[in-house]
């Protein structure tokens, strides 16, 4: 296949409403929460869908939200602004009719990472940054769906030839080869491009996983997703071929080297390597995100 600059692949445009959210000041609750509430209210196909994941079982509530006011009020403004982008991510991403299953299995992998990323920075007692943990980790990825997207059979032709391998940087360096770029090259253009935060940027442009050179590069919020990476391959979620015996050992190596440094406690690391699993293919807020890409 030709090489292509990085410059010759074009982004699918992210909707006004995404941009618009990213850049709103936190800091001033109140005025966030008019702020959210008026830029998605003019959408009625996003509201609906905020609304419906809202009021799935995964955030249960006493009563049914019926409007943006509500979800605010109940959910807050960082959860509802991770789940504006999570639905608007979906719709951009499957603006192109693709329905292939590796094209699923990469958007659910980007939930799980984003799901799994919440998950631990809640069990490491920094529920402040479960939301932004979140993002990063849906976003970490974004490269892949959009190179999945331009090239589909020449991916999903470097996705097999990676189950062959052990080696972990495989995949980046069959992308290389293939496309002369990488999805992660692309997930550093699209954060720019769509001007997204720093720290989001940062943890998409991470090709290491040293944890001391992660932490440098991309602080918690890249650890919690490097560590939901491993997460995701040794729970083997989508029966993944790609896992062989020195790829297992590699991520259980990473698992455990991250959790040491994290402190995590052995209850917590047999919750993410056991039940974690269980709990996440039963959740409706799993099960919604499946559905929300098809819509």
């Amino acid at each position: 296949m030709e090489n292509f600059n990085i410059n010759m692949i074009e982004l699918p445009p992210m909707p006004q409403v995404v941009s618009k959210i990213i850049q709103i000041d936190e800091n001033n609750i109140d005025l966030s929460s008019n702020q959210i509430q008026n830029i998605i209210s003019v959408d009625p196909g996003l509201t609906a869908k905020i609304l419906k994941l809202a009021n799935s079982a995964f955030y249960a509530r006493s009563k049914k939200i019926d409007n943006l006011a509500q979800a605010l009020t109940l959910l807050g403004f960082k959860t509802i602004k991770s789940l504006t982008l999570l639905v608007s991510v979906a719709a951009v991403m499957h603006q192109n009719g693709s329905n292939s299953q590796i094209q699923k299995e990469l958007w659910m992998h980007s939930v799980l990472a984003g799901f799994i990323s919440k998950i631990i920075a809640e069990k490491t007692g920094n529920r402040k940054q479960n939301e932004e943990s979140f993002v990063c980790g849906l976003l970490k990825n974004i490269g892949q769906l959009i190179l999945h997207n331009r090239f589909p059979n020449a991916f999903e032709t470097v996705i097999k030839k990676c189950a062959a391998s052990s080696d972990p940087n495989c995949f980046h360096l069959l992308e290389k080869e293939t496309f002369g770029i990488t999805s992660t090259e692309i997930s550093v253009k699209a954060m720019k491009e769509w001007n997204f935060p720093d720290n989001i940027a940062k943890v998409s442009g991470l090709t290491s996983k040293d944890y001391n050179e992660v932490f440098e590069k991309g602080g918690i919020l890249a650890i919690y997703t490097v560590l939901a990476e491993a997460v995701i391959y040794l729970q083997d979620f989508f029966n993944e071929e790609i896992i062989n015996d020195k790829m297992n050992l590699y991520y259980k190596t990473l698992f455990e080297s991250y959790t040491k440094k994290l402190n995590i406690d052995n209850t917590t690391k047999d919750y993410l390597t056991g039940n974690l699993k269980k709990h996440i293919k039963n959740n409706d807020f799993f099960q919604f995100c499946e559905e929300v890409f098809s819509m």
